[in-house]
């Protein structure tokens, strides 16, 4: 969310968000082109596919690995069942993504 994006950057980290309002057809161009110079990209998803990750994060590294861009790439999945996502989890979620390269974890799930 901007609020969590804005409450990292008082804590002077450099943040920003990307909304993703259509998926099919896949907006790799725009997507590559608002991800093409940052470092790490991190991905809070509503949503599980079978594997590893959200479909959304899925798509998203094959389409930033086919424009040659390797940033670094965290997937939480956040939300499932109607759970209510609080500011506080995205905030902590992104900035262990950025600080210690968190690859992929579940948010606000039991035992989480």
């Amino acid at each position: 969310s901007t609020l969590a994006a804005d409450a990292m950057r008082k804590q002077g980290m450099k943040t920003g968000v990307v909304g993703v309002r259509s998926y099919r057809p896949f907006p790799v161009e725009a997507l590559t082109k608002a991800l093409n110079r940052v470092e790490t990209v991190t991905v809070i998803e509503k949503d599980i596919s079978y594997g590893y990750e959200g479909a959304l994060a899925t798509d998203l590294k094959g389409a930033l690995f086919d424009a040659g861009l390797s940033p670094k790439f965290s997937s939480f999945i956040a939300g499932l069942g109607g759970r209510d996502v609080r500011q506080d989890q995205i905030v902590e979620s992104a900035t262990d993504a950025i600080v210690n390269k968190a690859g992929y974890r579940w948010i606000g799930v039991q035992g989480q």
